[in-house]
């Protein structure tokens, strides 16, 4: 009996950690969701608590120019026997023309299945005087571009 009390605390334990295992998301954000025209943004598909395999986004080259990426990155974490993982893949985009439009959902395949995200809706608005994102660098040789100079009265 005093054998027996101790295999079945291991087992209830092994099982809960078995089960306590995160659930698998899979996200998809963008960092703006109205753009002028001419002007790039960062599309994101976060994967969590799994590694994933055969990523795809079909016809993200539909209505925009791909300019950066795809840009992957990868970080897991132990913290206290608990352990959490996280993959994301990140574009960056140049709408083709103004309108409202939808950048493709991705899917991924991940512990087993595929996930797959839905459509991002994104504005683009006319820009006649084509002024330039302030917070992205310049695509071409990726520094931040210059501010114009404070004139103070």
């Amino acid at each position: 009996m005093k054998r027996i009390i101790p295999l079945f605390s291991a087992f209830i334990l092994i099982s809960a950690s078995l089960f306590a295992q995160e659930e698998i998301v899979f996200t998809a954000t963008i960092s703006q969701d109205t753009v002028l025209m001419g002007n790039r943004f960062e599309v994101t598909y976060t994967l969590e608590n799994a590694r994933g395999a055969e990523f795809q986004i079909p016809g993200i080259d539909q209505d925009f120019y791909i300019v950066g990426g795809p840009n992957t990155s990868t970080s897991m974490q132990i913290v206290n026997g608990s352990m959490s993982q996280q993959q994301s893949w990140s574009y960056y985009l140049v709408p083709k023309s103004e309108g409202i439009f939808y950048i493709p959902g991705a899917s991924v395949k991940a512990g087993g299945d595929y996930l797959n995200t839905p459509p991002l809706e994104i504005w683009v608005n006319p820009n006649p005087d084509g002024l330039p994102n302030a917070d992205m660098p310049d695509p071409v040789t990726n520094k931040p571009k210059k501010k114009r100079p404070i004139t103070r009265i």
